[in-house]
């Protein structure tokens, strides 16, 4: 879909960390915005695009973050132990959302002989594709939508409305 925002009112300096880090190439911004269908030949952004872009454009990108105490939402004398609400962009979204999830998961380990072998809940490539499908596949402009994520002692939930992007 085609926004109402010209590329001019926008910057792209996290998507060009991250995907330099990503491929170890730079990236030739304005061929491959065009290419990756962020932006239309006339310069008008695309709701893909304005959704990477550094500033935040779309307000119903947004994230619930909760840890909740037990094994449902509620039952215990405190119901939640910790949550947050996080806006942005894509970008944004997801390295906050990694960052609840590693800080309220637990982290045990094992020693091997000369290291100590980590062993998180649950394993960073599941996580991240998760969150990214998660972040992907849900509608951006429909009011009151949001991606969540709630953490339980037995189990990772992650939802969203689903729709398209």
């Amino acid at each position: 879909m085609i926004s109402d925002i010209s590329r001019g009112q926008l910057t792209f300096d996290a998507l060009k960390k991250r995907y330099r880090k990503a491929t170890g190439n730079v990236l030739d911004f304005d061929n491959n915005l065009i290419s990756f269908r962020l932006i239309q030949e006339d310069g008008q952004m695309t709701n893909a695009g304005v959704l990477l872009a550094d500033q935040w454009n779309i307000h119903h990108s947004r994230v619930f973050c909760t840890r909740w105490n037990g094994l449902d939402k509620a039952g215990s004398v405190q119901d939640a132990l910790d949550d947050d609400e996080f806006t942005g962009s894509v970008l944004t979204l997801f390295d906050n959302t990694m960052a609840f999830i590693k800080k309220n998961s637990q982290r045990g380990w094992r020693k091997d002989k000369d290291q100590r072998i980590e062993l998180p809940d649950y394993p960073e490539r599941a996580l991240e594709e998760g969150i990214v499908n998660a972040l992907i596949h849900r509608s951006y402009l429909q009011t009151g939508a949001h991606s969540q994520v709630d953490i339980y002692d037995d189990r990772l939930v992650i939802t969203n409305p689903g729709g398209d992007v």
